[in-house]
């Protein structure tokens, strides 16, 4: 009696017989007689198909994490540097540095859970003004990229400048995002 498994026939009769292999034939037979049954073959894809949608979701959800936070260290930056150029235009460099930071303090950004860089730079609309420019960073915990990458944090950066034109009435500002 021959039998056969994936349409191959096996020479030997008597190793045909399930009793009769050798154990590395046993295990050869049985991983080829697993292969060619299909019952519960969805159940198996299913589970595979799960998992990537679960690990799609979870890193869909630390981007748009990431991303509502570039948004609020936009604001943040925004509003400390217009700040900062107010004061710049009446007081000074070193307290337009001080307004941005403590308007950034304000907005609920620390020492402890962000980095509020002020400094004061040639406008970038390139007309000889000074302008202020307030850089925010902030770190982020990851909590499933940490399973693809070797960071457990993201930093989401923004930033912003803003200068005041000297000799327009009312004080004009222009707030020139970047």
């Amino acid at each position: 009696m021959s039998r056969s498994w994936l349409g191959l026939t096996c020479p030997d009769p008597s190793l045909a017989e399930p009793g009769n292999r050798p154990l590395a034939s046993k295990t050869v037979g049985a991983l080829l007689k697993l292969l060619e049954d299909d019952r519960a073959a969805i159940s198996v894809l299913s589970a595979i198909v799960l998992v990537v949608v679960i690990g799609s979701s979870a890193l869909s959800v630390e981007f748009g994490h990431a991303l509502l936070q570039r948004l609020d260290n936009q604001r943040v930056a925004d509003l400390a540097a217009y700040a900062g150029a107010l004061v710049c235009n009446s007081s000074g460099a070193d307290a337009a540095k001080s307004a941005a930071s403590n308007i950034a303090a304000l907005n609920g950004l620390t020492s402890n859970n962000a980095t509020v860089t002020t400094d004061i730079v040639a406008s970038p609309r390139g007309n000889g003004n000074l302008a202020v420019q307030v850089t925010v960073t902030t770190s982020l915990t990851v909590y499933l990229a940490r399973l693809l990458t070797s960071n457990a944090s993201l930093s989401v950066v923004a930033s912003s400048s803003a200068e005041i034109e000297p000799g327009i009435v009312g004080g004009r500002t222009a707030l020139l995002v970047q």
